[in-house]
């Protein structure tokens, strides 16, 4: 996924999930959401991501969010989310059509565009800890570690008041900065850009 294609992706998929409840008539509906208090989130989804040289690649993974909402309106959050990538350009001494894993760990805020409605359209940012890694083309563990900061947007729907399912994407740019080949550690500087789509579900179990 080239970065013009990750920019266009992102853009249009956040602009449909803000626009959805506008487009299908949502109205405001006494106690038809409850987003105060302690909520807990899984999801899954897709993952696109190239780095600075040309290395690419594309998969999906799993992720789970623990978060409070200090208001029906402002929420915060951390969470974390794994992925396997494949399917794209080789990274540095990966070895020829192998995977390698991918960790986000985020810590956050949402907006709510509106209460008491069954459709909750919102937008977030985070700050997110990158780590990846893989086995080289030596068999020796190599990881990386890194920082980046990420927008996204998206809706939720909520079954019941405190039952919702959700649907976001958010794009993530930063950049890996240290590299540990076999337990020699050095300092790198590759930079990245990353759109997460995902579908969810979300609880609020003490409502």
């Amino acid at each position: 996924m080239r970065a013009h294609t990750i920019y266009s992706t992102v853009l249009a998929t956040l602009l449909a999930l803000l626009v959805l409840p506008a487009a299908v008539g949502a109205q405001a509906v006494k106690d038809a959401s409850v987003t105060e208090g302690v909520y807990l989130s899984a999801r899954t989804g897709g993952v696109g991501i190239a780095f600075k040289g040309g290395a690419e690649g594309t998969g999906s993974g799993f992720g789970l969010r623990a978060g409070y909402g200090v208001s029906e309106r402002f929420t915060v959050y951390l969470g974390a989310g794994g992925a396997s990538i494949s399917e794209g350009d080789g990274f540095e001494r990966l070895p020829a059509g192998e995977s390698y894993g991918l960790l986000l760990l985020d810590a956050g805020a949402r907006f709510h565009f509106q209460r008491e409605s069954r459709w909750v359209p919102f937008l977030e940012a985070e700050v997110n800890i990158i780590g990846l890694w893989f086995d080289d083309v030596d068999d020796a563990e190599v990881t990386y570690g890194g920082l980046s900061a990420s927008l996204g947007g998206g809706t939720m729907y909520f079954l019941s008041p405190t039952i919702a399912v959700e649907g976001a994407a958010s794009f993530t740019a930063g950049s890996l900065m240290e590299r540990d080949i076999g337990g020699s550690t050095g300092e790198v500087d590759i930079g990245l850009a990353s759109v997460r789509l995902h579908l969810g579900v979300t609880l609020y179990p003490f409502q």
